[in-house]
């Protein structure tokens, strides 16, 4: 009997598919994962797009059929938020915290929907924090990091929100069993060199292997 393979799902934007920001020599998050995992084992599908927001995201978790998966050995890893952020970029002297609240509210819709339409398949679900950028003016960093903690509160609030969920169970649909695992990976805390980055935003060949390990991490760690 033919040993049915573990599938992985990336969905999200070029935290994923980095691949047009990369060096010839350099490997994409996609080419990492199909090297460090056992493809006769693991069925790995990226339907990440370059671009997306939480707006967006719909097409590609409609594509990978996620309500036809085995609840069991399928695993899902989300990274969208950060194009989200950048729509603000040019606004950051202007905004006011009346503002920020009303940015926040709306981040928190639009990232709630998506990702209670995404659970509710019944997978194992990571969500990835968006990493700090690397911009050469200190300034500029300095307000970008601060703006985009407004972001990664909405997104650390529903990994909470999920952790409940896998504890006590969503609504009809049991999400998983006492083998649920914590559904966060901060990348905050993994791409923090500069040669984790292939510009100010976009990771590296050197940044996508160590996002690849820290999802591996997870999909292995029992």
């Amino acid at each position: 009997m033919v040993k049915q393979k573990k599938k992985i799902i990336l969905l999200g934007d070029s935290v994923f598919d980095n691949i047009a920001y990369l060096n010839s020599n350099e490997k994409s998050v996609t080419q990492h994962l199909q090297t460090k995992l056992d493809t006769s084992l693991w069925d790995i599908t990226v339907e990440a797009v370059d671009g997306a927001t939480t707006k967006t995201i719909k097409p590609q978790f409609t594509k990978a059929n996620l309500h036809l998966l085995d609840t069991t050995n399928s695993t899902i890893v989300v990274s969208i938020g950060g194009n989200d952020a950048l729509n603000y970029v040019d606004k950051l002297d202007s905004l006011n915290l009346e503002t920020l609240h009303t940015i926040k509210s709306q981040f928190y819709c639009d990232y709630r929907t998506a990702i209670d339409e995404i659970a509710e398949a019944g997978q194992q679900l990571y969500l990835c924090t968006i990493y700090n950028p690397k911009f050469p003016d200190s300034a500029m960093q300095k307000k970008i990091e601060a703006g985009l903690s407004i972001f990664n509160d909405v997104i650390l609030t529903t990994a909470n929100d999920l952790w409940d969920d896998y504890n006590s169970g969503f609504g009809d649909v049991m999400i998983l069993t006492k083998n649920a695992k914590y559904p966060l990976i901060d990348l905050r805390n993994i791409c923090r060199e500069d040669k984790s980055f292939a510009n100010e935003i976009e990771p590296s060949g050197y940044g996508g292997d160590k996002i690849t390990d820290a999802i591996i991490h997870n999909l292995l760690d029992t």
